[in-house]
């Protein structure tokens, strides 16, 4: 199953913001498998993924 966000970024805050938002989306819930999180930057979703 795939979920994608968007999430509009300073391109000043995009260094600090990067590697936390997989880090908060993965602690959202306990289960017995492992939340996948990963980030990718672009100005259009081709281009994040």
């Amino acid at each position: 199953m795939l979920y994608m966000a968007k999430l509009r970024v300073l391109e000043a805050d995009l260094e600090l913001v990067k590697p936390k938002v997989p880090e908060l989306m993965a602690s959202v819930a306990t289960l017995k498998v492992p939340l996948v999180a990963d980030t990718g930057v672009g100005r259009n979703w081709e281009q994040a993924l």
